[in-house]
């Protein structure tokens, strides 16, 4: 069995004679037979269990009636805890956890039974400290079946796509990893990073334990279009401590998870260009740009608990503003006219106000540069 509980696990001997066909699939396979410490045959098709014994198995194979007869008629606990060696020789799982592992194409009614049947859908993983996104993501090969998911345990488990694991790693992070994923073909405009980026507000700046931030990531893996789009929408990816493990990164001898030398090249040079002189002025100008459609001056100070949304609009000093009269004031005398209060004052959002704030830094502490510089030449005497 790939499957260790705590029951047996029957026979692996058919009536027949035949030797029965141990749980698999062709991508995560145990290659030890949990019951009689054997190894398992290798297979080039997916083998159908002739009879899930317990509502992991049965969530295994995706067979969503079976687990919930499981809940209802036996009794199982759809938050129980079980072994699944070929996730990890430690940690423990539920059955939502086997569910994202394997990912059946009936994925989506396994995870709505159990919900439906009173399983934690925001339980982790023992010892990894993994949620259910954190799975889906990173074991992906469908990707349809992975955005249908994804929408599902963000928007009906309310699921976080900024939670860290153990190694420190979000589900963003497995995301950038998985190629199936992240390495396809207008990555920038696809629906699920859009869904991850956007709605789900993943963090650029979360740094793993041993891999870096998204940055170092797209570094790592070689994904050049998800490392020119951070790099462009985003000041924090840019600086010199994410820039210097990135470079670092992109050095690795390739291997399986990085074969491509023009990938490589790609990266390289997509680096240089943010490095030195040149990178100071583009994030100069992206400060400056980030500033100037807010409408907010860069002397301000770096970091205001309120930013008005009426600050974008900076020729509006007064607080009041009158209507005027004539045919724009339907007929109304400037005399009868009146005051009308300035529109309420709301925060940024907190994604918008850490870029603003960022964007200040820079521009403040290349104004004291270019200050500096002008005295130590009045100094020297140009």
């Amino acid at each position: 069995m790939s499957i260790s509980s705590g029951s047996s696990s029957g026979s692996s001997i058919m009536s027949g004679g035949v030797p029965a066909i141990p749980a698999r699939d062709t991508r995560r396979v145990s290659t030890m037979n949990s019951f009689h410490s054997q190894e398992i045959p290798q297979y080039t098709f997916p083998p159908k269990r002739r009879n899930p014994q317990n509502i992991w198995e049965a969530c295994q194979e995706g067979n969503a009636d079976l687990a919930e007869w499981y809940i209802l008629t036996n009794g199982a606990n759809p938050n129980g805890l079980v072994s699944l060696p070929a996730y990890s020789m430690l940690a423990e799982v539920t059955p939502m956890h086997v569910a994202c592992f394997y990912q059946p194409e009936t994925l989506m009614d396994v995870l709505k039974t159990l919900q439906r049947n009173g399983a934690n859908m925001q339980q982790y993983t023992t010892l990894t400290n993994q949620n259910a996104l954190h799975i889906v993501l990173e074991h992906a090969t469908n990707y349809n079946l992975a955005l249908e998911a994804t929408k599902f345990l963000m928007h009906a488990c309310q699921l976080s796509v900024n939670d860290a694991d153990n190694r420190g790693l979000t589900p963003f992070h497995k995301y950038i990893k998985n190629a199936n994923l992240s390495d396809i073909v207008s990555v920038a405009g696809s629906e699920l990073y859009t869904l991850l980026r956007e709605k789900g507000e993943a963090s650029l700046s979360i740094e793993s334990h041993h891999e870096g931030n998204a940055l170092g990531l797209t570094a790592r893996y070689l994904r050049v279009d998800l490392m020119k789009l951070f790099l462009l929408t985003d000041l924090g990816s840019s600086d010199h401590k994410s820039l210097s493990y990135a470079v670092n990164a992109v050095e690795a001898p390739l291997s399986e998870t990085r074969t491509s030398k023009e990938a490589q090249d790609l990266c390289r040079s997509v680096l240089a260009e943010w490095k030195g002189e040149r990178g100071e002025t583009k994030r100069m100008r992206m400060a400056e740009r980030i500033l100037e459609h807010q409408g907010i001056s860069a002397n301000a100070p770096a970091s205001s608990p309120l930013l008005a949304s009426s600050s974008i609009f900076p020729t509006s000093g007064s607080k009041t503003r009158k209507q005027g009269g004539g045919l724009l004031g339907l007929g109304k005398s400037s005399k009868a006219s009146k005051e009308e209060p300035a529109p309420a004052v709301t925060p940024l959002p907190s994604k918008v106000a850490t870029e603003v704030d960022v964007a200040k830094k820079i521009l403040q502490s290349t104004a004291v540069k270019q200050r500096k510089l002008k005295s130590l030449m009045a100094d020297s005497g140009f």
